[in-house]
């Protein structure tokens, strides 16, 4: 072992990688750039485009908490979250402050096509469905798993498929995610298409390999179909669960087309079994929009602006939708961690108003005269107006003679709500007496 040499090649390396690392940071021509790029190995440019990318979107994009992309698309999602406030600030609606996100608290999902021209599509999900589509997600999940590993769901469980033309899905082409047995038993006059697929397939063989398994799917399925051998009951058709869908949704924040307004659907489903399980599809256009007495919109998406009607749809692998969900599960814990201090210190506000409010009610109406508070102050034993009394203790109305008999002590307190006793001197046997 030559020591000395590998310490001279180690500080080559070294010397080596920091001449390329230093090559970028000088300032340099845009041909000089690409030179660079071209002579530097694959790997080094993919990471060298991959950082700059990165860097120009966290300017550009700084409300993403997840993107995924393709070779011509690209899935977003933004975070547009406002905390909660009992006070009227304009933008949103009043609202209990412990509960932390406002009414209109959502993530934006963003698809970009790029096939032809660039289209791009939005949809609003309320930051509260986020709980639920990750409970439905664990759910499909399970399914999928079982799916992928036992065969256990979908329908014709129970029968046991054979062959590739009932197990292999066409992963290109009009009848993607689809088996060729299934294609076939749809509709035969496919067989037409399913060998000009064939042809498509093996050309490119070379470049992927493993398109020969579905070659050899559709030349077992068109076999099955020359011998009337295709059994429909062992195509098994594949599950979709809804994870989220909301449609017809008007978002007034864009500019309207004279009296149409900005409308949306959106539909998350998992597809279980599928190499790419999670199919995102979001429509934009614009139709007329009606209010009704009752603060509800009513779109009309049957007179829809023509010529505005955009769609695009992508699937995500297991592991992009799990590392989605996780992000904005992150992003709504990190709202809550930094604006609850100032939810709870306004609730506090709020209480303590609310108690000095009440506190001065009550002062101020014990304070009011007793006139003010009624004008015939009523006696707590009747109804009628409380007696006056004379110096000699009998009762009398207000502005009446004294009179006997009336009932008062003299003490002028009301004879039937004083203790009585029993007095036996009465010349009528028992007399009950008021002390």
């Amino acid at each position: 072992m030559n020591v000395s040499g590998d310490i001279i090649s180690q500080r080559n390396g070294k010397e080596l990688r920091l001449a390329e690392k230093t090559q970028f940071s000088q300032k340099k021509t845009c041909k000089e750039k690409k030179r660079i790029i071209r002579t530097q190995p694959k790997n080094k440019t993919i990471m060298y485009l991959e950082k700059k990318r990165r860097k120009t979107m966290a300017f550009q994009y700084p409300n993403e908490v997840f993107v995924a992309q393709r070779k011509d698309q690209t899935f977003m999602v933004d975070s547009h979250m406002s905390r909660a406030t009992a006070r009227e600030d304009g933008n949103n609606r009043p609202a209990p402050p412990l509960t932390v996100f406002s009414r209109f608290s959502r993530f934006t999902f963003v698809l970009i096509n790029t096939t032809k021209s660039t289209k791009s599509v939005i949809a609003n999900v309320p930051v509260r469905s986020i709980r639920e589509i990750s409970a439905l997600s664990d759910y499909a999940h399970k399914k999928h798993l079982d799916e992928r590993f036992s065969g256990s769901s979908g329908s014709g469980a129970g029968q046991q498929a054979s062959g590739p033309a009932y197990t292999v899905k066409m992963t290109s082409g009009y009848f993607k995610g689809r088996t060729a047995a299934e294609v076939l038993l749809e509709n035969p006059g496919n067989a037409q298409s399913l060998e000009n697929q064939i042809g498509f397939l093996s050309g490119n063989l070379q470049r992927y390999p493993r398109n020969q398994e579905q070659i050899n799917a559709i030349q077992h399925a068109l076999s099955l179909l020359s011998q009337g051998a295709l059994n429909g009951n062992l195509v098994k058709h594949t599950q979709e669960i809804i994870l989220y869908e909301a449609s017809l949704r008007p978002l007034k924040s864009r500019q309207a087309h004279g009296n149409c307004w900005f409308i949306y659907d959106v539909r998350v489903s998992w597809l279980v079994g599928e190499d790419s399980p999670v199919r995102i599809r979001i429509s934009n256009y614009y139709a007329p929009v009606e209010q009704k007495p009752d603060g509800t919109y009513n779109v009309m998406a049957k007179n829809r602006e023509q010529g505005t009607d955009t769609t695009n749809e992508m699937t995500l692998t297991v592991k992009e939708w799990m590392d989605c969900l996780e992000s904005m599960s992150d992003n709504k814990l990190q709202f809550v961690v930094n604006n609850a201090g100032a939810c709870y210190e306004e609730w506090t506000q709020l209480v303590e108003e609310g108690r000095q409010q009440a506190k001065d009610s009550q002062q101020g109406q014990a304070a009011q005269p007793p006139y003010q508070q009624s004008p015939y102050p009523q006696n707590q034993y009747y109804s009628q107006p409380a007696p006056q009394y004379n110096e000699q203790g009998y009762g009398q109305s207000a502005g009446a003679a004294p009179s006997s008999g009336q009932g008062y002590s003299s003490q002028g307190y009301p004879a039937a709500n004083r203790p009585i006793t029993q007095n036996t001197n009465s010349q009528y046997g028992y007399n009950y007496q008021y002390r």
